[in-house]
């Protein structure tokens, strides 16, 4: 309207309400929300169930995103043509719970007040760890390089790492076989000064203390 956009000073009518009674979500579909019916279309990309972004597909199968304005910034807007990092400010709200600042994740509360967060398993069968990327947990490669091959350089290192670990064994028994050694020492040197004990007469002891 006028040559402007909403930015810059265009007139919008009002979006329409969902008409489920107390709902104050926008209608998508047939005067309903989401919530409360309207079906969403999903992404064209054969096997996709995720929304439709722009030209029938979702973020993932190229829908072009409007990116931040600031110069060299690839982050997606999220409000006033910039991204977070750049000045977007985000409403979140917060745990209903009395003196909580958590945000709330599920049912107004946040994860410390009852809300449980949605945990994905890995895929690997009879793993219940929990992802951490790629659709695995740590143990079945999240942080493994998928395209790295095994050369002969991570074998030698591998051959390396066992040779440390035999000689860090040795050094090992080595420590315990001294310190029997010692026990054995301090006890020779006992039974020795025993037995001079009992050499000496009875009779000398006492003079001596005389004297």
């Amino acid at each position: 309207e006028g040559g402007v956009c909403v930015r810059h000073g265009a007139m919008v009518a009002p979006k329409k309400r969902c008409s489920s009674e107390g709902c104050t979500n926008n209608a998508i579909q047939g005067g309903v929300c989401v919530r409360h019916g309207a079906k969403k279309k999903q992404c064209s990309s054969e096997g996709c169930t995720n929304v439709v972004i722009s030209g029938g597909v979702c973020n993932r199968h190229g829908a072009k995103r409007k990116l931040c304005s600031k110069e060299g910034c690839t982050n997606q807007v999220i409000k006033g043509g910039v991204c977070v990092r750049h000045g977007a400010k985000v409403k979140h709200k917060l745990c209903s719970r009395k003196g909580c600042k958590n945000i709330a994740k599920k049912g107004g509360v946040c994860i410390r007040h009852g809300a449980k967060p949605k945990v994905k398993q890995c895929s690997s069968e009879g793993c219940k760890n929990r992802v951490i990327k790629g659709g695995v947990c740590k143990r079945h490669g999240a942080y493994r390089n998928p395209w790295a091959k095994q050369t002969p350089t991570s074998k030698k290192a591998k051959g390396q790492g066992q040779k440390r670990n035999q000689k860090r064994k040795r050094q090992d028994n080595d420590n315990e076989s001294d310190d029997n050694n010692d026990e054995d020492y301090v006890c020779e040197v006992v039974e020795i000064a025993a037995r001079e004990k009992r050499k000496i007469p009875k009779r000398a002891t006492a003079g001596a203390k005389m004297n």
